[in-house]
């Protein structure tokens, strides 16, 4: 049952791949955030005070709670540095278009991208439907068992 499903996607996703707006939708966007190098400079600086902070937990003379706060605290902003970093890694898309020199929209591009999505995993294939495009399958009436490619519905991300 899922194969026409899945040929619509695929054919969706490829569609998408080889079209002119592709690479609006995967570059990296332009951001007023901090850059990466300040971010690594952060957690870099975040791991060492921790490193700091351990040892005064063997000396009874410290305030243990307070220490262990503090080692908290600069953990979770080095879980919420190590989020941000992630957010802002190259995606799936991109690395596949990465050397694809064809131009945008011809046949020449979409048999490259086809040649491509062939040798992915399916992994990586999830990957690519889940940044490019939303699927929704609509409920089918009851007792209808035919294939309805009317109640998928293929929809671009526009992140």
């Amino acid at each position: 049952r899922a194969q026409p499903v899945d040929a619509m996607v695929t054919e969706a996703v490829l569609t998408r791949l080889s079209s002119v707006d592709v690479h609006d939708l995967v570059m990296p966007q332009e951001d007023d955030g901090p850059d990466r190098e300040e971010l690594l400079t952060e957690r870099n600086a975040l791991v060492d005070r921790v490193k700091e902070l351990s040892p005064l937990l063997r000396d009874i003379h410290q305030p243990v709670l307070e220490i262990t706060a503090a080692i908290n605290d600069v953990k979770a902003r080095i879980d919420e540095i190590d989020a941000e970093l992630l957010d802002r890694s190259v995606s799936a898309a991109a690395k596949l278009l990465a050397d694809v020199e064809e131009p945008v929209g011809t046949a020449e591009r979409r048999e490259v991208v086809e040649a491509k999505w062939k040798v992915l995993d399916v992994d990586r294939r999830r990957m690519l439907v889940d940044e490019l495009v939303t699927v929704t399958i609509e409920p089918i009436t009851p007792g209808h068992v035919k294939f309805d490619p009317d109640l998928i519905r293929i929809e671009p991300r526009r992140d």
